[in-house]
């Protein structure tokens, strides 16, 4: 049985070889320009969004915690191999970056002599890097919202259900 995350990967592929085989594919009803040069462009696109998200979800938080954008900008400049590590390291940290992460906890306060136990939300780590932001406040808040909608749509057919019983 794969795990939620493992889901969502597989949908996020799914979606991204629908995208790719509708924008190479010239009977589509989608409404893509005809150049191929357009067409090639946004499937690498489309591929690298992909293998970003993937990696922003493979790779721990903890990592990369000091953002100093003087040195690393001149350590990038001193690069001048591409294959080298050093280089992969400030794309990954800058590009990929790191993703949110929100954790519940559970603690117990004393007020007025009686204790009680009370939950709260903890960041473990706030999100950084093109991935992580766009991660964090675009797809996350997406998924949030279909949620929500299917939520919704649940509770009006239930309501509806309920007149329906009701005026039978």
């Amino acid at each position: 049985m794969l795990s939620n995350k493992s889901r969502n990967s597989c949908l996020a592929l799914s979606l991204s070889l629908a995208f790719a085989i509708s924008s190479t594919n010239t009977k589509a009803k989608i409404s893509f320009p005809q150049s191929t040069t357009i067409r090639a462009t946004a499937l690498v696109v489309a591929l690298s969004g992909f293998a970003g998200w993937i990696r922003l979800h493979s790779k721990g938080t903890s990592k990369f915690m000091d953002y100093k954008w003087e040195k690393d900008w001149v350590d990038l400049l001193k690069v001048w191999n591409i294959p080298t590590s050093k280089y992969w390291e400030l794309v990954d940290k800058y590009v990929i970056g790191r993703e949110f992460s929100l954790l519940d906890i559970k603690y117990t306060d004393e007020k007025d002599g009686k204790q009680r136990s009370v939950k709260d939300k903890w960041v473990k780590s706030k999100p950084l890097g093109a991935m992580g932001l766009i991660d964090a406040y675009l797809l996350i808040q997406l998924a949030k919202f279909i949620k929500l909608c299917s939520e919704t749509v649940t509770a009006v057919n239930g309501i509806i259900a309920f007149m329906d019983v009701k005026n039978s």
